[in-house]
């Protein structure tokens, strides 16, 4: 009984490796090399602003350029410590970080 259900653990996990690595190559095929100039705009707002950035930042950081080609937070109306710790997150992570005023000059 033991053999039987490592047997088929051990071919579960094979073939979720095979579409894995299926996966890995229909996107080497099919996508192009240079990908065109995505910005992905966050707009952060409440008491947990820098949670909701974290929360970006993660997401890019697992999904690379197939998410966005860079990532811009606007803010309004948070706290200066919010402002702060978002600050520090993009720089961190390479986001682009401005007022809903500016976001006018950016694009």
């Amino acid at each position: 009984m033991t053999e039987i259900i490592l047997s088929l653990t051990a071919a579960t996990l094979c073939i979720l490796g095979l579409t894995e690595v299926l996966h890995t190559l229909k996107q080497k095929m099919l996508f192009p090399k240079k990908y065109p100039k995505t910005r992905l705009i966050v707009y952060l707002d409440g008491e947990n602003a820098d949670l909701q950035l974290a929360s970006i930042a993660e997401q890019y950081r697992w999904s690379g350029k197939g998410l966005a080609g860079e990532i811009v937070a606007v803010y309004s109306a948070i706290s200066s410590e919010s402002l702060e710790n978002c600050r520090k997150l993009a720089e961190k992570h390479n986001i682009i970080i401005c007022s809903e005023k500016d976001l006018k000059n950016l694009v």
